[in-house]
């Protein structure tokens, strides 16, 4: 069985929340206000093959707080802000589903 793979990141703006390497696998997502969504979107994007363009996997919030469940392969992901009015700050965590 693998270590734990994931990241946390809490109050995130429109700037998103930076990158972050993930092994492969099952992942679960988890998004809520930190202290408001300010109309946003929040999406988890994967570098694409260029080596610097970020493409959409998931929408995983909008305008409120969500969960998803997905299935992803090894690479560099960010969470993207999008959307938003005011200053939307949003908490998100992505964490592998144990059990491979």
């Amino acid at each position: 069985m693998r270590a734990v793979d994931g990241a946390t990141f809490k109050n995130v703006g429109t700037a998103g929340s930076g990158t972050f390497t993930l092994q492969g696998g099952s992942y679960f997502v988890v998004s809520n206000a930190g202290t408001a969504w300010g109309n946003a979107t929040l999406g988890l994007s994967v570098l694409g093959a260029d080596g610097s363009t970020f493409i959409n996997v998931i929408n995983v919030g909008t305008h409120a707080d969500a969960t998803a469940t997905v299935t992803l392969p090894a690479g560099e992901y960010e969470f993207v802000v999008t959307n938003g009015t005011g200053t939307p700050a949003i908490n998100m965590a992505i964490t592998r589903i144990p059990g491979e």
